[in-house]
């Protein structure tokens, strides 16, 4: 049998991670609404799917901007 003292401790550890679950799940609503407001996103996945899209288009802009600072090396020099 478990007595007053272990039930107290256990209580007192089941509190705990009762409180920081609630934090977490109130950041997580949080980040959500904030990918929401900011971004458009009503879902986990769809952040997922813009932040693909996104990181193809910084990635083409760079090799545009590689390429037409060649062209302007190539005409005016370093």
């Amino acid at each position: 049998m478990i007595d007053l003292r272990r039930y107290q401790e256990l209580k007192k550890d089941v509190d705990r991670q009762q409180r920081l679950l609630d934090r977490a799940e109130g950041a997580l609503e949080q980040l959500e609404e904030r990918l929401k407001d900011e971004f458009g996103c009503d879902t986990i996945e769809s952040a997922k799917k813009l932040l693909a899209k996104k990181e193809k288009e910084s990635v083409a802009a760079g090799k545009a901007f590689e390429k037409s600072l060649e062209a302007f090396e190539e005409e005016w020099g370093e």
